[in-house]
């Protein structure tokens, strides 16, 4: 017996009705029977009893085939007429899929409704559908969970997907991209007064500048160190974006320096970037206090303690609102390599704070990180000072290191075999012959004539400087004496 016989069977006392309630169970147990046997003996199930007993307790047979083939049905088999379901993926991978897939998306959702083109179907997995309704607007108020009548059938305002909605014949301007700040040279003043509202902080020593910490432009208040949006010359330009990092008045008027804000469209990101979101890049420039435009708010959204844990999921937060004068920012933009990296931390001392620009500083860091300098003097012998160390571009090199060298550092005595010269190309007549350049060609594979020369390979000897005339090392002009590596 392979099969368990039904729960509260009595099996001291058989009647009629417990055969016939059981009777699937019974039926199915002789199948079995007349699986396993042989094929001389004859089925039990086409006895006359057994006969009776199916058509009066109306049972089903093969119903234990088709569950046995229910259960060993392979599991990865997919029905047709099922078609394709959204596979389960991480937030940044649907976004990524609704960039790119949108087409597919609508035409596969336009396909399933064919009686109704225009009435789609929501994803279910981007940011618009996954937002819960807002109870407020028109839409949420006919809602019936929100005590509406329920009739008008209209989704939330601040849930409807842009495929969703009816397009308008008559669509708004085009936002553009931002373009990056230039010197705005062809820009007329702005018929503004600019007076300053306290004395001046501090006078440089040659006594054309009076550095200013506040002043007032339009009975509105300006500081160093706030935000404004400066007009650009073409008025079909967005405005830029500006930190104010010093004030002053000279000959050339009343001026002030502006730390330039990287829009993200102007990034790697392109149009995928936040329109509201800035970058902090390494540019500045002296603008005049009549070309800024208005005072905007720029908030920095510092990361979060427990960055490294929050990785993947949904807690994505509004930073501002978009009023058209605030903006945030997290990052700074390497425009070279097109980096992101953490904004620069340097502060300014308290009696710099009044002219400190973050770009000028780093602008000059990097500068005074190219200018070789020597350290550690070791003795004066034959005119020269020689020092144990050397740096440049942020590396210390020590006598004893290697080091490459440029290809015409120096030169070797013994001089490499010249390469084979290459036979010259023959004068042909390509009318007469027009398959002749099939037969010759200049590459010849595996040759390395064309490539460059490779660095030259040393060791450090010395490093030293040449004394002047008053006895003093002239740093400017670093020297190395080299041991000379062959290849």
């Amino acid at each position: 017996q392979t099969t368990v016989p039904p729960a509260g069977l009595n099996f001291n006392r058989f009647t009629e009705d417990s055969l016939l309630r059981h009777a699937q169970f019974v039926v199915e147990q002789v199948e079995s029977y007349d699986e396993a046997g042989d094929s001389d003996e004859p089925p039990v199930l086409i006895t006359p009893c057994m006969r009776d007993l199916i058509k009066l307790a109306g049972v089903t047979l093969g119903k234990r085939r088709a569950v046995r083939r229910q259960a060993i049905r392979h599991p990865t088999r997919i029905d047709r007429d099922k078609g394709p379901t959204k596979a389960t993926t991480t937030k940044l991978v649907y976004l990524i899929f609704d960039t790119f897939f949108s087409e597919q998306i609508e035409k596969d959702e336009r396909e399933e409704d064919k009686e109704n083109a225009t009435k789609r179907r929501r994803c279910g997995v981007c940011e618009v559908c996954q937002q819960p309704e807002c109870g407020k607007c028109k839409a949420c108020q006919n809602m019936v969970k929100f005590g509406g009548s329920g009739r008008s059938k209209q989704a939330c305002l601040q849930r409807r997907w842009v495929a969703l909605s009816p397009v308008s014949p008559n669509p708004g301007p085009v936002p553009k991209p931002w373009p990056s700040p230039q010197t705005l040279l062809c820009l007329s003043p702005n018929s503004c007064e600019a007076g300053t509202c306290n004395r001046p902080v501090s006078r440089q020593s040659d006594g054309k500048k009076d550095y200013y910490q506040r002043v007032c432009i339009d009975s509105e208040t300006l500081e160093v160190g706030d935000c404004v949006s400066v007009s650009p010359d073409d008025p079909t330009k967005p405005l830029y974006l500006a930190r104010v990092t010093a004030m002053w008045e000279d000959s050339g008027g009343q001026m002030f320096h502006a730390h330039w804000f990287c829009p993200g469209s102007d990034t790697v990101l392109g149009a995928t970037s936040d329109p509201l979101e800035l970058f902090l890049v390494d540019e500045c420039e002296d603008m005049q206090l009549s070309y800024i435009h208005g005072k905007v708010n720029v908030i920095y959204k510092a990361p979060s303690d427990n960055w490294a844990m929050e990785g993947g999921l949904d807690m994505e937060i509004k930073m501002v609102e978009d009023d058209g004068r605030t903006y945030f920012y997290q990052m700074w933009y390497d425009q070279e390599y097109a980096r992101f990296e953490s904004p620069p931390g340097a502060q300014p001392a308290e009696d710099n704070k009044y002219k400190f620009c973050l770009s000028c500083a780093r602008l000059d860091e990097v500068r005074h990180k190219e200018i070789p300098k020597v350290a550690e003097p070791l003795e004066e012998a034959d005119g020269k000072m020689f020092y144990a160390a050397a740096t440049k571009n942020g590396v210390q090199y020590r006598v004893g290191d290697g080091v490459y060298l440029l290809p015409d550092a120096f030169s070797f005595s013994v001089k490499p075999a010249s390469p084979a010269k290459r036979p010259k190309k023959e004068a042909v007549d390509e009318e007469l012959h027009p398959e002749h350049y099939r037969k010759y060609s200049e590459y010849i594979k595996g040759s390395n004539l064309d490539a460059p020369d490779p660095f030259r390979v040393g060791r450090i000897k010395s490093i030293f400087c040449s004394l002047r005339g008053n006895g003093k090392p002239n740093e400017a002009d670093i020297k190395l004496g080299i041991y000379k590596f062959y290849r």
